[in-house]
């Protein structure tokens, strides 16, 4: 990674001054509207990149906001064990799909004569209608249709990694082949094809990316990691960095098949092994370099409408060349031994911090409890002195607390920096501010401006049950307007979000 400029303990304080000095709006500014949020104008889309920074390798983030819009570079240790599923014994060589849970890998265990939909769908990009109702009866039945029981079989692979991977992670649901912008930053940015008409099939597309790889690269990228219904790496040369630990055959119980009620169980608990992954894939299986970061919010135009969910394709009319020499230029990235801030983990401070009494401010219409809830979040800041002097410092203690003192100028540090500036701006100024409701809306234009997925998230579901947004290929829109707790697998038939 190229070294950027330190900041320094001595200058940052004073760095962080002049950004929230130069990011900030006033109200009257930013919008027609009489009392808006305070938001950053140098950054305007700080909000997004901030939430891809913590939603990266987490399952509930990055399926709220499913089109990938960024690339980091990432690392998969050695001895990381990764799953395959596939109709062969053999240990797999040349490009291949890994799952980083067995119940993702099952998915892909082939069927003889007939693939399963799920890894028919995702590598050519179509299905017959018989492979359709093929996958609608698997998903429904599990084994226990006698026609699904003749076809089944396969093999199940466990392997390790050898060495350390060096891998790009492309954020958002990436391995979902919809038309919605999922695919757009491989096949606009990594494969420039703007055309909406093409249509890539996942192999071609994976072996494409492959073969940038080695030759932009020169071989030093192994592959990507994606997230559909579950993470997966793609490996350009599987053989060269895994070894097998175990390959079982995959097939259905022997016996009477088992009744509707039991398969069904058993079918909800690859959403459950989903559900598991909502908050991070766990075990330091994988290492986000966050200083890496490429994003296509960078070059997004500022809008007013921050809760529209954008697309790569929004870009290209004015700066898809921009993005796609940045994209280049990551994959001719050295690794480098530096210190690297995790600023995920940064994010993560302040959306703990913030999220349970934001969300409760912006929800309050009762004068008095929404004063007491300010004044308890703004109270270790902010001076009871109204001086100009005070606000300022207020702002600048506030939005320092969780940054650390030494950071190099990348967009994920500066990204996170606004963000925290706009929230303690926003808290500070509701809290000066002394008509009640003129302070309630600023709280509640911040809530809508911040937009964490964490949000979204259900409450009150029962420990049967998980929390259930569109998934691909699965999925209604008003599961996507109303993420609801499920206690059973989705219905195969619903796919409308996603056509």
């Amino acid at each position: 990674m190229t070294h950027l400029r330190l900041i320094s303990p001595l200058v940052a304080i004073t760095h962080l001054t002049i950004l929230i000095a130069s990011t900030l709006i006033t109200p009257a500014a930013s919008s027609s509207q009489p009392h808006n949020c305070f938001q950053p104008s140098k950054l305007p889309h700080a909000n997004h990149i901030f939430n891809a920074v913590h939603s990266a390798m987490r399952q509930w983030g990055s399926s709220v906001n499913h089109n990938g819009m960024s690339i980091f570079h990432a690392t998969i240790p050695e001895h990381v064990q990764l799953y395959h599923g596939d109709s062969r014994a053999e240990p797999v060589r040349g490009m291949q799909w890994m799952a980083f849970e067995p119940e993702h890998a099952e998915l892909f265990v082939k069927r003889e004569n007939m693939g399963s939909f799920a890894g028919k769908i995702a590598r050519d990009g179509n299905a017959t209608m018989e492979e359709v109702e093929f996958f609608q009866e698997e998903v429904r039945y599990g084994n226990s249709s006698e026609r699904l029981k003749e076809r089944m079989g396969g093999w199940l692979h466990d392997y390790r990694t050898t060495r350390a991977l060096r891998v790009l992670y492309l954020d958002g649901m990436s391995a979902a082949n919809s038309k919605k912008g999922t695919v757009d930053l491989q096949d606009i940015v990594l494969l420039n094809q703007e055309s909406e008409n093409s249509i890539i099939s996942d192999m071609d597309r994976a072996a494409r990316m492959c073969k940038l790889f080695q030759t932009r690269a020169h071989g030093n990228i192994d592959g990507v990691i994606r997230m559909e219904g579950g993470f997966e790496a793609i490996l350009c040369h599987s053989e060269d960095v895994l070894e097998p630990i175990r390959i079982k055959q995959s097939k259905p119980p022997a016996g009477d098949p088992p009744g509707l009620n039991a398969n069904a169980d058993s079918a909800f608990e690859y959403y459950r092994a989903v559900a598991s992954r909502y908050f991070g894939v766990g075990g330091g299986r994988v290492i986000v370099d966050f200083e890496s970061m490429v994003s296509g919010y960078a070059y997004l135009a500022e809008g007013p409408d921050h809760s529209k969910m954008r697309r790569i394709r929004d870009i290209l009319p004015y700066a898809g060349t921009n993005l796609r020499e940045a994209a280049m230029k990551l994959l001719l990235q050295e690794p480098q031994e530096m210190e690297h801030h995790d600023w995920q983990g940064v994010a993560d401070m302040i959306v703990s911090r913030y999220a349970t009494p934001l969300g409760l401010l912006a929800g309050l219409t009762d004068p008095l409890s929404f004063r007491k809830g300010l004044e308890a979040v703004t109270e270790p800041f902010y001076s009871l002195q109204n001086s100009q002097v005070d606000v300022a410092v207020a702002v600048e203690r506030c939005a320092m607390q969780d940054i650390p003192t030494r950071y190099d100028d990348v967009l994920a540090a500066n990204a996170i920096i606004a963000v925290s500036a706009a929230i303690c701006q926003n808290l500070v100024h509701a809290s000066a501010e002394d008509n009640d409701t003129v302070s309630m809306e600023i709280i509640q234009a911040l809530v809508a401006y911040l937009n964490w997925p964490s949000w979204r998230f259900c409450k009150g579901c029962q420990p049967e049950e998980i929390c259930w947004t569109p998934i691909w290929p699965l999925g209604g829109l008003h599961d996507k307007l109303n993420p609801r707790c499920i206690g059973e697998a989705p219905n195969p038939l619903e796919m409308s979000y996603w056509r």
